[in-house]
């Protein structure tokens, strides 16, 4: 593909049914400065795509695009973080998984338990750990701990990523 195009990244992006999958192969890196602007544009059905794509595109500009969609007031949108962070490298998704593990939503709470693997960083354990044990929602705090059990931590050990 030659140089990517706002018109571009749009015409992939816009179909109810898009394969985003394929948008982000087709687009590459290049979109990244387009589905930076449609995360911070009024579409939201753009943004959470465009936030979406920026997570599967392996650059760190995506994982700071998401990071930033992440921390949106637009639920779609942090949405749409959580489900790319389950799919990307969890090194790379770290700091999205904690920014939603603190999130005022009880959706986006449970995608970034569910993003949390063996691999994550310290950090994300350590923020799973603390949402086990302040989560005011029984079935989060029981997810939480689901997960930590999983990744056979000790009960207060959150360093023990790889």
């Amino acid at each position: 593909m030659a140089a990517v195009t706002m018109n571009d990244v749009i015409r992939m992006l816009l179909p109810d049914e898009a394969d985003l999958h394929k948008a982000a192969a087709v687009l590459g890196p290049e979109a990244l400065p387009h589905l930076a602007a449609l995360v911070d544009g009024d579409d939201l059905m753009l943004a959470a795509k465009a936030t979406y794509v920026a997570g599967l595109i392996p650059d760190p500009r995506g994982a700071r695009i998401v990071q930033h969609a992440a921390t949106k007031k637009e639920r779609m949108v942090r949405l749409a973080a959580a489900t790319v962070a389950q799919r990307m490298p969890a090194k790379r998704a770290g700091e999205i998984v904690i920014t939603l593990l603190r999130d005022e939503d009880p959706e986006a709470r449970q995608m970034a338990i569910e993003a949390v693997r063996p691999d994550s960083p310290g950090e994300v354990h350590a923020a799973l750990h603390a949402l086990a044990k302040n989560e005011s929602q029984p079935y989060l705090r029981n997810l939480s701990e689901e997960v930590r059990s999983r990744m056979a931590f000790p009960s207060g050990d959150t360093t023990s990523s790889k």
